[in-house]
């Protein structure tokens, strides 16, 4: 649904309007002239028109034509030229959609009779269609709305097949009428008239040196209708380049091409080069003061992630974490040292997390990060006390048992069997701890590890006694 006046309507409505209210008597052209006269009496009543007109008093000038319309032959002369001036009064009073059905009536009666000139004939007709489409701008109802849309279309096309040289705005606002007749439906989206709509756009920016801003912006929605993504992204460079402070485009170009990253065989050559195009589009437009919040330069990070450059994605986050252009939380933080610990630093994983657990000390994920890398390190005393840190804290996480799990296997190692029961024990006692098979053989490894130590050490004893 359209759900702004279209933009350009205001600057072309106005095109010969100022003018052509200029009331002197006989109020007819040259050529009109040689063949209709309007009524002597209508002529004389038209007359009070002026110092109303100077007096900006429209409203006294709507009475006079109305008055007028009352008392002249509804198919003649009088009747085309007054049902015009109406239109064009209601303009003046900025009452668009009044002045449609006046001019509507006015056009008829020309077109079937020959009244006012050609080239005015023709111009009513475009200001029609530019009248229809920006009252069906307001419409709520869609189906409504593409009625008034397909009005406006038909007046515009015939108001292109008369014009010798249509201007580039009109030629522009009709491609902008097919496009919403084609997306009327987002579900049956008419290809047909998006491609006729894009070929009139391309012809009208052919046809000029430097086409306005307006012929890029409609070429680019239509072309991602039609999902043709290298060719959108070539036009948002062109618009990049001419138009750098347009904030609006940035993200368009860049959410391009990370959908066309998306869209290669996965870590192909071409997947990274649309990485690489991302991240060069990001950073251009923050170089600009666009695109800087905290979850853009996050999307940064992640984009030199998918790229492979995996030492400059933590370098990023780290440091957009410290200086608070990335979001400084917890998960944040995790995710800083599982990279860290990929890209084989694990040290500097462990030193990240440990920054974490002063920032979130509530949060035993942390160092429950912390034993697990230790632990894979082969140090095993480390991972224990991280451990064991963790669980003296609130939050453990989705899965706290997991926690202790890893806790009694560490004290296992390092023979604590007392602690090791004490975790293995903790564990089970949550739902999923209770559930998980690895809690019970751990257990049961517990335990009778224990038995076999007290059994051995009651068979010691005699042992002792005889020697």
């Amino acid at each position: 649904m359209i759900t702004n006046r279209n933009p350009i309507f205001r600057r072309l409505a106005w095109v010969g309007f100022a003018t052509a209210l200029f009331l002197a008597a006989p109020f007819s052209s040259a050529e009109e002239q040689k063949q209709f006269q309007l009524n002597e009496k209508v002529g004389e009543a038209l007359q009070k028109l002026k110092p109303l007109q100077d007096a900006k008093n429209f409203n006294g000038m709507l009475d006079v034509v109305d008055g007028q319309l009352k008392n002249v032959p509804a198919t003649g002369y009088d009747a085309c030229y007054l049902l015009d001036l109406k239109a064009k009064i209601y303009l003046q009073l900025d009452q668009y959609g009044k002045a449609i059905d006046p001019w509507e009536k006015a056009l008829r009666l020309a077109e079937e009779h020959g009244y006012l000139a050609e080239k005015e004939r023709i111009d009513i007709t475009k200001f029609l269609a530019q009248l229809i489409f920006s009252e069906a701008s307001n419409l709520k109802d869609r189906a409504a709305q593409q009625v008034q849309i397909t009005r406006a279309a038909g007046y515009l096309k015939r108001y292109l097949e008369k014009s010798p040289k249509p201007e580039a705005e009109v030629q522009m606002l009709y491609a902008q009428i097919l496009f919403y007749q084609a997306t009327g439906d987002q579900k049956n989206v008419n290809q047909a008239l998006l491609a006729e709509a894009r070929e009139i756009v391309e012809n009208g920016m052919l046809g000029s040196v430097r086409p306005k801003e307006g012929f890029y912006l409609l070429l680019l929605a239509i072309i991602q209708q039609q999902n043709d993504l290298v060719r959108a992204s070539e036009l948002m460079e062109l618009l990049v380049k001419q138009y750098p402070n347009k904030k609006d485009v940035w993200p368009m170009l860049f959410g391009t091409y990370v959908n066309m990253a998306g869209s290669a065989k996965s870590e192909s050559r071409e997947q990274r080069e649309y990485f690489v195009r991302a991240i060069n589009t990001l950073e251009r437009a923050q170089q600009l003061g666009f695109m800087n919040t905290p979850r853009d330069n996050y999307n940064l990070f992640t984009l030199y992630l998918n790229a492979g450059e995996i030492g400059l994605a933590t370098d990023l986050l780290y440091s957009g974490m410290k200086k608070g252009t990335i979001e400084s939380t917890a998960a944040n933080w995790r995710i800083l040292g599982a990279y860290y610990q990929q890209a084989n630093k694990e040290l500097q994983a462990v030193s990240a997390l440990q920054e974490a657990t002063k920032l979130f000390p509530t949060d035993g994920t942390l160092d429950f990060l912390i034993g697990q890398i230790y632990q894979q390190m082969d140090r095993i005393k480390e991972a224990n006390q991280a451990y064991a840190r963790a669980v003296t804290k609130p939050d453990l996480g989705e899965k706290p048992h997991q926690i202790y799990l890893f806790l009694a296997y560490t004290s296992l190692e390092l023979e604590d069997f007392d602690g090791a029961l004490k975790a293995i024990t903790k564990a089970a006692s949550f739902p999923e701890g209770a559930k998980d098979s690895q809690v019970k053989g751990v257990r049961d490894g517990i335990e009778a590890t224990m038995a076999e130590r007290e059994a051995a050490k009651a068979s010691a004893k005699p042992a002792a006694k005889k020697l």
